[in-house]
């Protein structure tokens, strides 16, 4: 892939650094909560986690904002557009470098967890489908709990959390590719894109949000396969639709060097 050679170093360091300090904050928002199992330190029913809505909107989307510009502009100068030639083959590159970062930062995300919950409850256990567990803990109805133990199984919660986290991801950096193919300016892009955070409600937990679709993992959430389904669709399909304009500008993309 050779979009990893053009990554510029200091910046990574900076960019990871930061990433870090907001999911660091993020899973000390989840320990404020009642919190003794794995996933409350990964997603919090109430607020939080290494993977929480804050460490996506505020770690990762400013820092793949910064990050996915400037590797564009060191990877398509002259050289490596002579070799290439084929245009349509540099947008594959960025999009495989995108899905490469998705799933490290998907990864870091869920080592961090894990480490959290082993070094703050001494476990790694899953206590939600149990009355221990944080999700028992803050439903007002208890008596319905027993229709939440099913779906709250360690397989069915990973399979969600790294699906979703993995498109969510993902499609921001395409969004990104598609910003910076559009408006070309590396303080353009993320300028915008930090707009469009803020319009499309991204800083603002229990809303929908209008770019990434219901982020947000609630209670509610666990005991409806549906809605699962349609954020897992709901990505997929920006992602697709960024895919075909990324990959038609770029058959019109002319390089003057």
């Amino acid at each position: 892939m050779i979009d990893i050679k053009y990554m510029p170093k200091l910046w990574i360091l900076l960019l990871f650094g930061y990433f870090l300090l907001i999911m660091i904050f993020d899973i000390h928002q989840a320990r404020e909560f009642m919190s003794n199992s794995l996933f409350d330190f990964i997603v919090h029913p109430l607020s939080g986690g290494s993977a929480g809505t804050l460490t996506i909107f505020l770690g990762i989307y400013p820092v793949l904002a910064i990050l996915i510009p400037l590797i564009v502009d060191k990877m398509e100068n002259d050289m490596v557009v002579i070799r290439i030639r084929n245009k349509k083959e540099l947008f594959y590159q960025h999009l495989v470098f995108s899905i490469v970062i998705s799933a490290i930062f998907v990864i870091l995300m869920v080592l961090a967890g894990g480490m959290a919950s082993n070094l703050l409850t001494g476990n790694v256990k899953n206590l939600w489908p149990t009355e221990k567990g944080s999700i028992y803990f803050y439903l007002e109805n208890k008596t319905s709990f027993p229709i939440y133990i099913p779906h709250l199984t360690s397989f069915k919660v990973w399979l969600y959390l790294i699906s979703s986290r993995f498109l969510a991801i993902l499609s921001i950096a395409v969004l990104l590719i598609f910003l910076k193919l559009v408006l070309k300016k590396n303080s353009y892009v993320l300028l915008v894109s930090l707009l469009f955070l803020l319009g499309s409600g991204g800083l603002f937990p229990r809303h929908f949000h209008l770019f990434l679709g219901y982020i947000d993992i609630d209670p509610e959430l666990w005991i409806s396969p549906e809605h699962q389904l349609f954020t897992l669709v709901y990505h997929l399909f920006w992602i697709v639709l960024l895919f075909i304009l990324c990959r038609w500008l770029y058959e019109k993309k002319e390089f003057y060097h």
